[in-house]
């Protein structure tokens, strides 16, 4: 989202007199669902494909320790020496007005 903006801002500030540029009004909505479906395709490519290699297990759920060796996720207690908790947080977007 910040490059978008830097390339319609560098297009609508174009120092080169020799160099006709032009833009539109910004699609915000359009912009965040490219992003959104870029950010999905790296999580997939670098975190959900990866897991059997790493030899470990994906659990969806929410969790919560029992003891320092067993969480329980959707009411099943799991026991192991280490867990790897990703809590899937996102960050809040601001209300944008035009």
């Amino acid at each position: 989202m910040l490059r978008a903006g830097e390339i319609n801002g560098l297009a609508q500030n174009n120092p080169f007199t020799g160099l006709q540029t032009s833009t539109g009004a910004a699609d915000l909505a359009q912009l965040t669902e490219q992003k959104d479906g870029l950010v999905s395709q790296m999580r997939q490519e670098k975190y959900i494909d990866l897991i059997e290699e790493y030899g470990f297990d994906l659990i969806r759920g929410e969790a919560s320790f029992i003891d320092d060796k067993t969480i329980q996720v959707n009411g099943q207690n799991i026991t192991s020496k280490s867990f790897l908790i990703a809590t899937g947080a996102s960050p809040a977007v601001p209300e944008i007005r035009e």
